[in-house]
């Protein structure tokens, strides 16, 4: 009895845990896409700066906030120009914040980033990401 109990763990598998995915197109004012973003429920968040994503003008950066369902904005991260790449890792507050209201927006930011915290310069861009 024993070797059966064994024999129906060995063939009895779990399923692998399902992730569900967020994408997100920040595009410019001619429908142009501008930063690609993709957000798991397993705390990851990558942006890819599409190749027509400069550094702006005047040495400020592109600054990515979470607007939750209520409250203030959190900051994310700086943003990359240029076609290049960003990866991080969520908090669970973040990714709980995220995947309830799925908006996130984009502000021009002193070079380094808000020093307050909250945006200071305007925002520039807004997305809503959709679940895959």
């Amino acid at each position: 009895m024993a070797v059966l109990g064994v024999f129906a763990l060995l063939l009895w598998t779990p399923s692998p845990p399902v992730v569900t995915h967020y994408v997100g197109v920040v595009q410019s004012q001619q429908a142009e896409p501008l930063w690609l973003v993709n957000a798991s429920g397993d705390q990851r968040l990558s942006v890819k700066a599409m190749p027509p994503v400069q550094p702006a003008d005047d040495g400020r950066d592109y600054q990515l906030w979470l607007l939750p369902e209520s409250g203030a904005p959190i900051s994310l991260a700086l943003l990359p120009t240029g076609g290049a790449r960003l990866q991080m890792n969520l908090s669970d507050q973040q990714v709980r914040q995220l995947l309830q209201s799925r908006s996130l927006a984009i502000s021009l930011e002193p070079a380094g980033g808000s020093p307050t915290g909250q945006p200071t310069g305007p925002v520039v861009y807004q997305t809503r990401l959709v679940q895959l």
